[in-house]
């Protein structure tokens, strides 16, 4: 039997493989992808794939993950392949650690109809393409009885209030008032220098996957509007300042790039030109925290949430 592959991605972590005749994904795993792996890494990247497990157990684990795919979807159990099948395997999945979240903490009210969790930093709200599993969403799952859907996003690094609905109608209610700008949604925001002056900013942001992500001051074909408000500043560290922010839009990195066209770029947030803090061991990462929410829900009902990020606890 012949196979063959490629690689691809960061460090040629993704090998795409198709073998010549119907095999099951063990068979192909050890006959013919571990082979291949071994060739191709350095002992430092085979340490990085394997670890202390395994070859057979480095295969569960990605299956587990959900870091196999068979045609572009997702395979989580033993399969067969025949020859016109593509196998695309991430050996390198990237890994969260889930016990940054608590539930009993971190799930500050739910009703039948939804949660407001306090998101921790460096846990994804939802599955990535190379991992199912290490994400709020799936902890909220395996925590609550029934469903649980998401509804609106945070940044990896993000902190703060986000909403998970538990029915189909909930979930219909908050895309109906997010994308009618019926929530209130603020923001706290550590910046270089002293931020931009506290007003009213539009822009509009190019259509595209792809980040960082382009802003205009002028309205484009090509580009979608996004606005905030900016309300306040406050001291943090020298030569910084906290910016509290009324986010009109919620578009994927807005604030970040808004701010940065601003010329205030979030401090560490190097994808967007921010220098690092000066204690870097103490703040590896950018702060930004989603600090309150207020809407109705579908029956009408007034809620406010409010969350103080851990970094300005103590601070007035």
């Amino acid at each position: 039997m012949t196979v063959s592959h490629t690689f691809s991605g960061h460090l040629n972590s993704n090998l795409f493989i198709r073998a010549n005749r119907k095999i099951s994904v063990t068979e192909l795993w050890s006959s013919h992808v571990v082979p291949i792996v071994n060739q191709q890494f350095s002992t430092a990247h085979l340490e990085r794939i394997r670890g202390p497990r395994t070859w057979d157990q480095c295969l569960t684990e990605l299956l587990y993950l959900g870091a196999i795919y068979v045609d572009q979807k997702r395979r989580l159990e033993p399969f067969h392949v025949d020859s016109e099948n593509v196998v695309r395997i991430h050996l390198m999945p990237r890994r969260f650690d889930t016990s940054v979240f608590c539930f009993d903490r971190d799930v500050i009210f739910q009703n039948q109809d939804f949660l407001i969790v306090n998101k921790p930093a460096l846990l994804p709200v939802h599955p990535t393409l190379d991992n199912r599993v290490e994400n709020l969403l799936f902890c909220l799952q395996q925590k609550t009885k029934g469903s649980v859907f998401g509804v609106h996003r945070l940044d990896l690094e993000t902190t703060g209030l986000i909403v998970f609905s538990k029915t189909e109608s909930a979930t219909a209610h908050f895309q109906k008032i997010f994308s009618e700008r019926d929530i209130n949604k603020m923001y706290k925001a550590v910046v270089s220098g002293d931020g931009p002056s506290p007003g009213h900013y539009r822009h509009w942001m190019q259509k595209d996957s792809r980040s960082p992500k382009k802003i205009s001051d002028f309205e484009r074909p090509d580009h979608m509007l996004i606005e905030l408000n900016v309300q306040g500043h406050g001291s943090f560290l020298p030569k910084t300042s906290v910016v509290e922010i009324e986010l009109l839009t919620g578009k994927t990195h807005q604030i970040r790039s808004q701010l940065a066209h601003l010329g205030s770029p979030l401090m560490a947030d190097s994808m967007y030109g921010g220098r690092p803090f000066a204690d870097a061991t103490l703040y590896p990462h950018f702060l930004l925290h989603a600090c309150q929410l207020r809407f109705r829900d579908q029956q009408g009902h007034a809620h406010h949430f409010h969350s103080q990020p851990k970094w300005l606890e103590g601070q007035s």
